[in-house]
């Protein structure tokens, strides 16, 4: 440009600032490439999983059994039935033969867990998105990063084969504990019972999360000085806690009208413990390393849960720190991987919710990227030695699975979930120790606190 006009003369190289694309321009690129790749990572996780719907595993033949008893019987016939699960799932197959009977029962089947797959993604991109409500972050490679978590949970692996591969539905009760994961982020206590009520009457495993809403109570009790049960009776929370049973109560009202025993259908979860005799069921947790040879010992293990969830509430109790979006995201974390951990007779599966969990815990505190990466993938190596049976529809898992002894698998993802446990343990401390310790006042602290309206 020179010193007269705007523009050089015709012919002139034009090499200075001028040259540059103009703001709109770079914009205009930068939602175009977001969009690119927006695009493309929904059409791989949509082919993926369409490419996958045809495998039947035994999972998924269970469920199709159950899918062909509602349509040749009858609904109501089903709901007289005993399942050994609790019934809402079939609520949604009922509902899939109704809605949609061209698709038969595998697609049916595979459909509904599919589309969970998705709510679960949207429920991870809400979390995301009170994170960056109010942060100047601007997106990275034009695509914002609540949407980079709801594509990350969609890709991930273990969401990737649960649902289309495996055919099972943990991507159901998941979505509602993100749900309810969201609504505490969001301080809509009364929405996040009802989902955590909703996330436990499809599955016994949501239990995972519970210790998170009694942790979430401990500052509040140790501000007002008092650890009582009248205390707690009082809390308006514990009140909204009951919303958990009465949400289960209502998705047992139509097999009881039916004709079921009420009392069974209070009782289908008390009765699923003692369907296996193994201690471990392929899950990376403590069970991996001891004999089943003490299986007689179980009950043990069952109350190291409740004692672990009671330490850190202990713990949560002294410090009496500030319950901060990123402290709420760590405890989630925390409870859905130590849980699983702890308990005996856990399949690999049940620590899906971990997972997922994982990666918004990754979006709230960056530095722990690894986690999601390394949880994520140890589950991934879990469900090797199970899939690897499909072998005409998989056949690079099968190979792999004979490299290495499914002991080795266990023993090695058991201790790597075990370094994740306590990486997350070391940061809780060093988090909680950041909320409980009194800032230092400087005059341009009481400066700024004077000049605040």
């Amino acid at each position: 440009m020179n010193a007269i006009g705007n523009s050089l003369p015709e012919g002139c190289p034009d090499d200075g600032p001028a040259a540059k694309s103009p703001p709109g321009f770079r914009r205009g690129a930068s939602k175009l490439l977001g969009l690119a790749i927006v695009v493309c990572a929904l059409g791989i996780a949509i082919a993926f999983r369409y490419s996958m719907i045809g495998v039947a595993t035994v999972d998924t033949n269970t469920f199709i059994a159950w899918y062909e008893y509602i349509v040749e019987r009858g609904y109501f016939a089903a709901l007289n039935r005993d399942w050994r699960h609790n019934l809402p799932y079939h609520y949604l197959l009922a509902a899939g033969s109704v809605l949609a009977p061209r698709l038969g029962p595998l697609l049916t089947v595979k459909t509904i867990s599919i589309l969970f797959d998705f709510a679960l993604a949207f429920f991870v991109y809400k979390c995301v998105a009170l994170k960056f409500r109010d942060s100047p972050r601007g997106p990275v490679l034009g695509v914002s990063l609540p949407v980079w978590a709801g594509l990350a949970t969609l890709l991930a692996p273990t969401v990737l084969l649960n649902s289309s591969t495996w055919g099972q539905w943990d991507a159901i009760y998941t979505t509602f504990l993100v749900a309810c994961l969201y609504y505490l982020l969001a301080g809509r206590q009364a929405a996040a019972f009802i989902a955590f009520g909703m996330a436990i009457s499809f599955k016994l495993q949501a239990v995972f999360f519970a210790p998170l809403l009694l942790w979430l109570l401990m500052p509040k009790l140790a501000r007002q000085h008092t650890f009582s049960l009248p205390a707690l009776v009082r809390s308006r929370d514990v009140l909204l806690m009951l919303l958990v049973p009465a949400v289960y109560l209502v998705t047992i009202i139509p097999p009881w009208l039916a004709g079921r025993s009420f009392f069974s259908l209070l009782a289908t979860y008390a009765e699923q413990p003692f369907y296996y005799r193994e201690l471990n069921k392929g899950a990376p947790n403590l069970y991996a390393w001891i004999s089943n040879d003490l299986y007689a010992w179980w009950p043990l293990g069952m109350l190291a849960a409740p004692v672990a969830a009671l330490l850190v509430a202990f713990f949560l109790y002294r410090r009496r720190a500030t319950m901060t979006p990123e402290l709420i995201a760590l405890l989630a974390t925390f409870s859905v991987l130590l849980m699983p951990y702890v308990l005996p007779k856990m399949h690999e599966r049940f620590f899906f919710p971990a997972d997922v969990i994982a990666i918004v815990l990754a979006f709230y505190r960056p530095r722990l990227w690894y986690v999601p990466v390394i949880v994520g993938g140890v589950s991934l190596c879990c469900y090797v030695p199970y899939l690897s049976e499909w072998a005409p529809t998989l056949p690079y898992l099968p190979a792999i699975n004979e490299r290495i002894a499914p002991s080795e698998w266990l023993w090695a993802s058991a201790l790597a979930m075990l370094g994740m446990i306590a990486a997350l343990a070391w940061q809780l401390h060093l988090m909680l120790a950041r909320l409980h310790k009194p800032a230092r006042a400087t005059m341009a602290d009481a400066a700024a606190t004077q000049w605040r309206p």
